[in-house]
């Protein structure tokens, strides 16, 4: 299964950068029929007639394509390239904070969602700095476009779903590790939801990384669409039913309840375990709905030659823009759950420099104990 896996991309590698576009030759170049954006000339794509024209997606106009209208696409990725670089700076020190503070260790559910945070962003950079070369007509003959793009995608989707599918693994062992429910047969049940999410984590990244590197752009979007579907299911299903699981009257209580609503210190350590939970599967919630949303205007667009190709461009990058809030959200989960360490290192919980603060407040009794069953998820 894996030689046969190792071929398949081993072929789809080689296929990537092996046949040569087309030169330009004036109006013959726009009869020409294809069935991939390769068959086209450079700053030529395939459309949905099986023609060839401008590629107004990066902005090339005139009757050679030589034209450029690429203002839009070049302020979106200025603002973009600028976020990225915001994030990544923020992933960083979270890193460099969570080691000073003994936190961190790679093979961790916590600590692989904070590595594939820093890998998309790594790869959202480089993806941004592509269309960026080839929108300024840095990439003249498309080398860069056909080659890294596809590759530099297909690597941010394998971290992207590898982060987002590791985050209910961490729920999982919160609940396993926690008062009540870690029986045996808790942490049997864990092995298993485990091992079938990595799997499917395996399959899907690996079917979306072969169609990229094949020129299947707008399947892949399709697929994507299909597998955020499933992880939005995931994600709501998974972290309702573990919110009760922590704490059995969650839903009774709601997200914010008063002080005198408890009736001791484990039930209020429990419902604030569950209640960071359901807000990070809300947060998860609309951006995936806008994942998706982003992802079929790209999908629905980008082989339509009557529709100007700032649309799609947008429908892509605002995709990436999504991306960088999601690795923020997954980033400062997994400070949350560290916040005791970070706290008694002399950290902010949520923000702070490469510095630990002069004067460190003690934490409270209280606040000690609501972070003991969300830290497990780290210290493991």
């Amino acid at each position: 299964m894996r030689a046969a896996l190792f071929s398949v991309l081993v072929a789809s590698l080689a296929s990537v950068g092996s046949g040569a576009r087309p030169a330009f030759a004036g109006n013959a170049s726009f009869a020409l029929e294809c069935e991939l954006e390769t068959d086209c000339p450079a700053k030529m794509f395939c459309f949905e007639d099986g023609k060839c024209d401008c590629y107004g997606y990066y902005g090339h106009t005139g009757d050679d394509c030589q034209g450029s209208s690429a203002t839009g696409q070049i302020i979106v990725l200025a603002i973009l390239l600028a976020s990225c670089a915001v994030q990544q700076y923020e992933n960083f020190l979270t890193l460099y904070q969570l080691k000073q503070c003994d936190a961190f260790k790679a093979g961790t559910p916590a600590g692989t969602v904070l590595l594939a945070c820093i890998s998309s962003t790594f790869f959202e950079f480089c993806l941004l700095i592509v269309y960026l070369l080839v929108t300024l007509g840095a990439d003249p003959d498309y080398v860069v476009n056909d080659t890294a793009r596809p590759l530099i995608f297909g690597l941010l989707v394998i971290c992207k779903l590898t982060g987002m599918f590791a985050i209910p693994i961490m729920w999982m062992e919160i609940v396993v590790k926690s008062p009540g429910n870690n029986s045996d047969e808790n942490k049997k049940k864990y092995k298993q939801v485990k091992t079938t999410i990595h799997a499917t984590t395996v399959i899907s990244s690996t079917g979306v990384f072969v169609l990229l590197l094949m020129g299947k752009a707008a399947v892949v979007s399709l697929l994507f669409v299909l597998i955020l579907l499933m992880l939005l299911v995931l994600y709501q299903v998974a972290s309702r039913k573990l919110a009760l699981m922590i704490c059995k009257n969650f839903w009774e209580l709601g997200l914010n309840p008063g002080e005198d609503k408890f009736s001791n210190n484990a039930e209020k350590s429990g419902h604030k375990a569950a209640k960071n939970i359901v807000v990070v599967a809300n947060n998860v919630f609309r951006l995936i709905s806008a994942f998706i949303i982003f992802l079929l205007v790209f999908s629905r667009t980008v082989k339509k030659n009557s529709i100007p190709g700032i649309v799609p461009f947008l429908g892509v990058n605002g995709f990436i823009g999504i991306c960088l809030m999601m690795e923020g959200i997954c980033r400062n989960y997994v400070r949350l759950g560290s916040q005791k360490k970070l706290q008694k290192g002399g950290y902010g919980v949520s923000k702070g420099g490469f510095f630990p603060k002069s004067k460190v407040t003690a934490l409270s009794t209280t606040q000690m104990q609501s972070t003991t069953v969300e830290q497990s998820s780290i210290d493991s």
